[in-house]
């Protein structure tokens, strides 16, 4: 019976006797038996029904000991949608299980030659240079998945089409949240992504870069799931290379900081500085300051510079105080930006919070106030209780306002 279900696969096939061979039965595998169990409709029930819990492909049963397949045992499989197959007198299961071993030993030949011609391309294309957007093109045409990379703060580091603020706040916070991965999580379209880490470790997700790719990882063919892990490791090594460029540019990026904190007495080293580091040195500037008191030291430089790219490809981002300073060139709208882009951290910092100050926008001749403002808002967001507590110029504005209105002997 379950003649429906003939084009159904199976992972292994197993031989028993047993009248409940519950225990050593696994999903997807091809259940061998010669009716040696059964004496009456009471034991096909319990057969039948130990097989279907534990959800194997099919039954096949022999019928040598009893010269037929008993008609309770076909019933019962009808009844739980099982597949049953005949195995006629002259079918030896060593026959079978010779045929099926051999079949899955080619199968995984194939795969393996499938994965292995897949990786090449792969580094053949990292070892040309190609850049990100190149390697997750070419994994979405071998695989049929769409991949992307994404930083915890939502940033999008390929060049593929942007996603919906929800699916980004859903992605990040799963990444940020999640006690394994990969992880699945349900889009606002209706449609699955798997969340894999880029790096290992739960403790730097909040500083760390994750693929989001189309579907569910439990439901990839096993060529798919190795080609995109290693197009995980791939995009490791891409954020490595990542880090030790910015840590070239850290240095000047510190000057920057200093000059800006010196004010109009630095404007022309100031101005070739911010150039050599891509920024255009007529602004106008947006200034963030972050600090994450009694939490990993680098956390709040990663962020703030993340963060500020949303805003700008080329954000100055140093160190000012003991505390992560950027320099961003953008404008009024952008301070909603990076405030959204750190607050998404938020799931991550639940013990260690992150407080940040952004100041801006304002002239080039201005920075040096507008970091004094930035550090003053983040004295403020300190005080608050909040996992990411941003506070902006604006609102020190009004902080100030308010307090001018409060009386003297009060």
């Amino acid at each position: 019976c379950g003649q429906d279900s003939v084009d159904r696969t199976f992972t292994s096939v197993f031989t028993t006797d047993l009248r409940d061979p519950s225990r050593y039965l696994s999903r997807g595998s091809l259940v061998l038996t010669g009716l040696m169990w059964w004496r009456g409709p009471a034991d096909s029930e319990v057969f039948v029904r130990a097989a279907a819990d534990a959800g194997v492909a099919a039954v096949a049963a022999g019928e040598a000991a009893l010269g037929t397949v008993p008609d309770d045992l076909v019933e019962e499989c009808r009844r739980l949608e099982l597949p049953l197959l005949r195995v006629p007198v002259e079918v030896s299961f060593g026959r079978i299980t010779d045929t099926v071993t051999r079949r899955h030993e080619a199968e995984r030949d194939r795969l393996l030659a499938l994965t292995l011609g897949r990786q090449r391309q792969l580094l053949s294309a990292v070892a040309e240079g190609k850049p990100l957007g190149d390697l997750l093109a070419l994994v979405g045409s071998a695989t049929g998945v769409r991949c992307r990379v994404l930083t915890a703060t939502g940033r999008q580091v390929d060049a593929a089409g942007p996603l919906p603020a929800a699916d980004v706040d859903l992605l990040t916070r799963t990444f940020l949240v999640a006690d394994r991965l990969p992880a699945t999580v349900r889009l606002s379209g209706g449609e699955d992504a798997s969340i894999l880490a880029v790096e290992p470790g739960l403790d730097r997700r909040t500083g760390s870069w994750f693929l989001a790719c189309d579907g569910r990882v439990d439901d990839w063919p096993a060529e798919v799931d190795a080609t995109v892990r290693e197009l995980a490791a791939v995009v490791a090594v891409e954020r490595q290379r990542w880090d030790e460029r910015r840590g070239l540019e850290r240095r000047i990026a510190d000057e920057v900081i200093a000059l800006a904190a010196a004010g109009r007495s630095a404007q022309a080293e100031l101005a070739i500085h911010l150039a050599d580091l891509g920024a255009d040195p007529a602004g106008p500037f947006l200034v963030a300051v972050a600090e994450c008191p009694g939490g990993p030291p680098n956390l709040p430089h990663a962020a703030v510079h993340d963060a500020a790219l949303h805003v700008t490809a080329h954000p100055v981002t140093g160190d000012h105080e003991g505390r992560a300073v950027a320099v961003i060139a953008g404008g009024t709208d952008d301070v909603g930006v990076l405030r959204a882009a750190l607050e998404r951290l938020a799931p991550g910092l639940q013990r260690t919070p992150l407080v940040a100050g952004i100041a801006g926008p304002v002239t080039p001749e201005a920075l040096s106030g507008a970091l004094d403002e930035a550090l003053y808002a983040a004295r403020l967001a300190a005080s608050r209780a909040a996992a990411v507590s941003v506070v902006t110029s604006d609102e020190v504005t009004s902080h100030v306002a308010l307090l001018s209105t409060v009386p003297d002997d009060v």
